[in-house]
C-alpha cells in the first residue's frame, strides 16, 4: 500500500505544479478561476491518500472544510464574473430594436 500512495502523491504533486503555473500564468481570470478549483480538488485528493495511507479518519473533517472552500470559492467567482461583464440585449431604445419597428411599419 505504500507504494501506491507514493506514486499517488507523486502523480498528484506533479498535476499541482502544472495547476499553479495555470494559475500563475492563465491569460484571464476565468483561467485563473478554473486552476484555483483544480488545486482545491487536487488538495482533496492529497488528503484523501493519506488519510488512506494513514488508516485514519482524523483528516476528514480537513476533507469537509476543503470541500466546503472549493465549493463557495467556485460559486463566488461565478457571481463576480457574472456581474463583470453583462449581456447586452437589444431593447426598444437601441438601434436594433429601432430597425424591428421600422420594417414592421411602427413609429421610430
Amino acid at each position: 500500500m505504500g507504494v501506491v500512495t507514493d506514486v499517488a502523491l507523486g502523480i498528484l504533486l506533479v498535476s499541482a505544479l502544472l495547476v499553479v503555473v495555470r494559475l500563475v500564468r492563465g491569460p484571464t481570470t476565468l483561467d485563473r478561476a478554473a486552476a484555483a478549483d483544480v488545486f482545491v480538488a487536487i488538495l482533496l485528493c492529497g488528503v484523501a491518500v493519506l488519510v488512506a495511507r494513514r488508516g485514519s479518519t482524523v483528516f476528514v473533517p480537513v476533507l469537509l472544510a476543503l470541500s466546503l472552500l472549493g465549493f463557495a470559492s467556485s460559486v463566488a467567482v461565478v457571481r463576480f464574473l457574472g456581474r463583470e461583464d453583462p449581456v447586452e440585449r437589444p431593447d426598444e431604445h437601441s438601434a436594433e430594436g429601432t430597425d424591428a419597428r421600422e420594417q414592421q411599419g411602427g413609429t421610430p
